[in-house]
């Protein structure tokens, strides 16, 4: 587990003393690490050789039966594509096989990530399980905030808000790493202190080539006309899957939120560091020319065209509506 010290401990200590919750909600950023350190929570309470500071020891058969996610006991739900919600059907088929009599462990665990993108039918399902929870079970959500649940949900849950490490200390981490190199103390940076970023980064250099695409590809439309902004947006929303075509999406927006929100902590003259350190050039061109008040309109417009799209918006009227409000920026 990279980081979130104080969490790993606060749930040993749950285990030490024999009073693990029946239903946890771990918040915070993608790829910060809340899938994660799920499925490091139901190694622990299954480990076969669980050891006297309650680590998992990750090679016996329940360990890796969990991490391959084939454990008869322990079930993940996770959306396919970023723009999927998680549906009340599967609420209902995750109930009654909770209401089970575990086949193998004390308990059944469930791991529902991203359950920010449950619809409502289905957080209502939810509801009831974790209203009346069987004694065996322990559920497990992830989701971006608390405020993008039920309060009735996030109510009945012990929530653990993770954070993004310090740039410092994941860039301390990853230099420990074999083979690394100063490559790795850039990906902390781009990364903006999640782990689950900059371990991709650093396994796929194609995820490098298609940012770096997708940020000069902003810079072209903040110069361009209605007419070619709108041509953008089109060719974004042409993808033949509707899933993939939000995906894609919401991959562009999540890059260009990052820019912005650079751009407005360079203008404030903020004393953090920037998220796109290889982007500095466009981040003091758009700080320069674009008043603070301006900037996080802009991303506050960025963060609700995801959440339309991710509610099964029409994609290509999502963007459009975003071009509208984006700034023009001269060319030179």
């Amino acid at each position: 587990m990279i980081g979130h010290p104080w969490a790993v401990q606060l749930l040993k200590k749950h285990i030490s003393m024999d009073r693990v919750r029946h239903a946890y909600l771990f918040t915070g950023p993608d790829s910060v690490g809340k899938r994660t350190l799920a499925l490091r929570f139901a190694q622990s309470l299954n480990c076969e050789r669980l050891n006297d500071d309650f680590d998992y020891c990750g090679e016996c058969a329940a360990c890796r039966q969990i991490e391959n996610q084939a454990y008869p006991d322990v079930r993940m739900l996770v959306p396919t594509h970023a723009s999927e919600a998680l549906k009340v059907e599967e609420m209902r088929d995750l109930s009654r096989w909770l209401a089970l009599t575990p086949y193998q462990a004390q308990r059944r665990m469930a791991i529902l990530a991203n359950f920010h993108q449950a619809n409502e039918s289905a957080a209502n399902a939810l509801l009831k399980t974790l209203e009346e929870p069987p004694r065996h079970v322990v559920l497990i959500l992830t989701a971006r905030s608390t405020e993008d649940l039920l309060p009735t949900i996030v109510s009945r849950c012990e929530v653990l808000p993770l954070r993004s490490l310090p740039i410092e200390e994941l860039e301390e981490i990853l230099l420990q790493r074999e083979g690394a190199s100063e490559w790795e103390r850039e990906v902390a940076r781009l990364s903006g202190g999640n782990p689950g970023t900059a371990l991709r980064l650093l396994s796929d250099p194609e995820v490098v080539e298609l940012r770096s695409q997708r940020l000069n590809e902003l810079l072209i439309v903040l110069k361009s006309n209605r007419i070619d902004r709108f041509a953008y947006a089109d060719g974004l929303a042409k993808h033949k899957e509707p899933q993939e075509r939000r995906s894609q999406a919401l991959q562009v927006l999540g890059y260009w939120q990052l820019i912005w929100r650079d751009a407005l902590m360079q203008a404030y003259g903020a004393d953090v560091p920037v998220q796109n350190p290889d982007q500095m050039e466009m981040i003091e061109r758009i700080s320069l020319r674009v008043s603070e008040e301006d900037a996080l309109k802009v991303i506050k417009k960025i963060q609700r065209t995801s959440e339309a799209i991710q509610r099964n918006a029409n994609v290509r009227l999502a963007l459009e509506s975003l071009m509208l409000d984006l700034p023009y920026l001269k060319s030179g």
